[in-house]
């Protein structure tokens, strides 16, 4: 709903803080537009104030022949988290962190 995403958005401030790298993989296209666009926001927000992250490592694998799409995060812990296909949207991808960082 639009509510939830409002509030997870104003939740998650300060959320990359606790990232140590990001990877994501997707091709703009053949992968599905809602997985795109899902990717390219979490990838904008990643580098804004809003999150928080000073020495965040982002690493981009665009493809030309392949539409699988992916989001592996690792925590300052050394934890890694890989974002199901299903949850490649915005909100997905940060409740994913979210609920490993609880």
């Amino acid at each position: 709903t639009r509510a939830r995403s409002v509030a997870m958005t104003t939740f998650a401030a300060g959320w990359a803080s606790k990232l140590k790298s990001i990877k994501v993989r997707f091709s703009p296209m053949l992968s599905p537009e809602k997985q795109v666009r899902g990717l390219r926001e979490f990838l904008r927000q990643a580098g804004t104030p809003h999150a928080g992250a000073d020495k965040l490592d982002v690493s981009l694998d665009l493809s030309e022949t392949s539409a699988a799409a992916g989001v592996e995060v690792t925590l300052l812990s050394g934890k890694t988290i890989v974002v199901p296909e299903d949850k490649l949207t915005l909100n997905g991808i940060l409740r994913t962190i979210d609920d490993e960082l609880e």
